[in-house]
């Protein structure tokens, strides 16, 4: 692969997004290419970290094995993305195995030349800690969308729970008495109030239930089954 593409593709990886061309060069002037077979072992878990890597063509596995020897597959790293990263910034050792999963291209930075490019050119540092942040950002909302996304069953399940049996559609809307607070009920589902106050009003939007008070008024019902079968299918 000569320098143009390296750079091109250096630039295709979210950490260097930032790099103008001439930090690019200067990240480029330090890496190696490395063609590697199908089924190679790049690192084990427990090793030094001495190096990062970006996938260029192919596919990378990161597991980690039991006491059985079972693999437990963390991660399968696609093309432009890179793994092991963690060394940038710190030094330690792998927590998990990685593995080729196809015949793979990779670039391969090593550690300790890399920390003496952003030594000398902080900017470079500053910006790919900018990009990290963003991506940290979005795990916390994609988390947060998830655990709001799982109450919202665990509510559907709760009230299917206290809909008496035999109801039919001439009996909706139905008022059911709702004795418990949005802090006791967050309690019992391992959640906030927060949560829970925004569970009711999705559920009022979808047109299943309104709570007011101490009562709970249900409009289509059927819909928790609904709810609760996606959860259990996810």
């Amino acid at each position: 692969m000569n320098e143009i593409n390296l750079k091109k593709e250096l630039k295709r990886c979210y950490l260097f997004k930032r790099l103008s061309d001439e930090e690019i060069d200067r990240i480029a002037a330090i890496s190696i290419v490395r063609e590697m077979p199908k089924k190679n072992l790049i690192f084990s878990e427990g090793e030094e970290s001495i190096g990062f890597y970006i996938v260029v063509k192919g596919l990378v596995k990161l597991f980690n094995l039991s006491n059985e020897g079972k693999e437990d597959i963390i991660q399968m790293v696609k093309t432009g993305e890179p793994f092991a990263y963690a060394a940038c910034f710190a030094e330690g050792k792998h927590y998990c195995f990685s593995e080729t999963k196809q015949k793979s291209t990779l670039i391969y930075i090593p550690i300790f030349q890399f920390r003496e490019v952003i030594l000398k050119e902080s900017e470079i540092a500053l910006k790919m800690l900018a990009t990290l942040s963003n991506q940290i950002i979005d795990l916390e909302r994609m988390l947060k969308d998830s655990h709001a996304n799982e109450v919202i069953f665990r509510v559907a399940c709760f009230f299917m729970k206290i809909i008496p049996e035999g109801i039919s559609k001439s009996d909706l809307p139905l008022e059911l008495k709702f004795d418990l607070s949005k802090s006791q009920l967050a309690s019992k589902l391992c959640t906030t109030t927060d949560v829970i106050s925004s569970s009711f009003t999705r559920l009022k939007n979808l047109g299943i239930m309104d709570v007011k008070g101490k009562k709970v008024i249900l409009y289509a019902p059927d819909k928790f089954h609904l709810l609760s079968n996606s959860s259990d299918n996810s």
